[in-house]
């Protein structure tokens, strides 16, 4: 009964956290609204990926898409279908249309997320950690997608429902969260590989076999979707033509990556993008250092760094504030050892930058400029 009680005032102050963090992300929209003419809260809220989400919401996906000079059109298929389908059963139930009931979907998996981490966090540590670590998790800049149309959400409440349940050894509880994941968002499948770590560690330690099942289940959620697209369209790799003709979506091992961070550090101020890109990757090693130190199990490592590894290898994504936000035991371990004087700036920076990169991201989409990048 005290675990429980705990848990739930763990949960209380967490929320807390969220919605003052939910505000200044208000304020940051209503601040793009007056920077960016002919926008509104709601075109602010679900613009670049959300626009396509709420596509999928209303029209579901194509059964084929038109060529042009030799490549697939933009659609929607390159948009994973697990939030949709919340959105979709939710829809009926909230107020307004689907735009209004993408947004507050979000919102609450959000929260959720969240509190996820938090629980983790606490599961992992302490309790001061697991309030540090959701503090500075959601107001993590990157924590904007929170307040979009977007699928971060689900998939992060997803995540770290995962980790947790490997941490309490439900191995069937795991592997059905990280398919939910790898339904969610094309990074979910990530968690299929701490899954694995964590049922290897327990077969060789324990001989415990039925820790399989997590792995097994865990891209349940991508599969399904690959399958579902292939009866549609009769293509099996239709997902993948998608990703790379229409969203021009391929890897680089990390050359862009590197030719931007050694722009940012040569002349930091040249590039708005490069600038918010480079701060983003500094602040993620300096969080792996943390997380070194933290000593976080190995199946959380794993997890970091296929996170990490997958947009910083690609020629077109890089180390943008949301897919750090991503790697979410970033902010355990960083919540582990910056502590007392070192969390109130930052914390205090994130939660002023967080406004600022909603504001930012706005006026250069609306303003299309050359190579931008939803966030």
């Amino acid at each position: 009964m005290l675990v429980r009680r705990l848990r739930a005032s763990l949960v209380a102050v967490v929320l807390a956290l969220y919605l003052v963090s939910r505000l200044v992300t208000m304020v940051g929209a209503a601040l793009a609204t007056l920077v960016v003419p002919g926008t509104t809260m709601a075109s602010v809220l679900t613009q670049w990926d959300g626009d396509w989400y709420v596509e999928v919401v209303n029209e579901g996906y194509p059964s084929s898409v038109a060529v042009v000079d030799g490549r697939l059109e933009q659609n929607t298929t390159g948009f994973f279908p697990g939030y949709p389908l919340v959105v979709r059963a939710a829809n009926p139930i909230l107020p307004g249309g689907p735009d209004q009931a993408a947004v507050l979907v979000a919102l609450v998996l959000g929260a959720t997320a969240t509190a996820g981490v938090a629980l983790l966090a606490q599961a992992l540590s302490d309790r001061a950690t697991a309030e540090r670590a959701a503090a500075l998790f959601c107001f993590f800049p990157g924590s904007i997608a929170f307040s979009l149309a977007y699928s971060e959400g689900l998939m992060l409440t997803a995540g770290a429902g995962c980790l947790l349940f490997l941490h309490r050894r439900q191995w069937l509880a795991a592997g059905i969260a990280a398919a939910v994941a790898s339904a969610a968002r094309p990074t979910g499948i990530v968690l299929a590989a701490s899954c694995a770590w964590a049922a290897a560690m327990a077969i060789r330690s324990r001989r415990e076999w039925r820790a399989l099942v997590a792995p097994l289940l865990a891209p349940a959620g991508m599969v399904a979707f690959f399958t579902f697209l292939w009866a549609r369209t009769g293509d099996a790799g239709f997902w993948r033509r998608t990703s790379e003709e229409a969203w021009r979506e391929r890897r680089d091992f990390g050359a862009n990556t590197l030719q931007g961070f050694w722009d940012f550090l040569v002349s930091p101020f040249d590039d708005a993008d490069q600038f918010v890109l480079g701060l983003s990757l500094l602040f993620a090693l300096a969080a792996v250092g943390c997380l070194v130190r933290a000593r976080l199990p190995g199946y959380a490592n794993v997890y970091v760094a296929g996170m990490l590894a997958l947009p910083l290898l690609s020629a077109i994504l890089g180390p943008r504030p949301r897919f750090v936000l991503a790697a979410f035991p970033l902010f355990i371990g960083l919540a582990a050892v910056a502590r007392h004087r070192a969390f109130v700036p930052l914390l205090a920076a994130s939660a002023g930058l967080l406004p600022l990169v909603l504001v930012y991201y706005t006026s250069t989409f609306v303003a299309g400029a050359a190579g931008t990048v939803a966030p």
